[in-house]
């Protein structure tokens, strides 16, 4: 689990980020996986109550977490198949004030297929 690098402060009343899985005919489109994040960073907000959310994810994730409010907390936290894996964290609000100014940039055209086929937020202790 990703909150075992975090301090208390980090993981308290918080949401784990689980896989971002993507078709892999989208993962080098920069602006699918940004547009994916932010519909699915917009429907997290409407529904929680919670004030954290953390991750671990590869570093070229982490860069793209990091456009919606969340640090890098930790470079190579875990290795998974001999990857380097970041922990990443955001406070609810900074995901939402990055969501809000990311939703009031101009949005370059996406592929119309639906590119992720699955995100999944998991409250503190429900496995993913």
């Amino acid at each position: 689990m990703a909150r075992a690098g975090l301090p208390p402060e980090m993981h308290t009343d918080g949401w784990e980020v689980g896989r971002l899985v993507v078709a892999p005919e989208y993962r080098s489109n920069a602006e699918v996986l940004k547009t994916c994040l932010m519909l699915t960073f917009i429907g997290f907000l409407e529904v929680t109550k919670k004030a954290n959310a953390y991750a671990t994810c590869t570093p070229v994730l982490g860069r793209l977490y990091r456009r919606f409010g969340f640090q890098v907390v930790q470079k190579e936290a875990v290795l998974k198949d001999g990857e380097p894996y970041s922990l990443i964290h955001g406070t609810v609000e900074s995901v939402r004030q990055a969501v809000l100014a990311a939703r009031a940039e101009p949005q370059q055209s996406v592929a119309p297929q639906p590119a992720v086929r699955r995100i999944v937020f998991a409250p503190q202790g429900v496995p993913a």
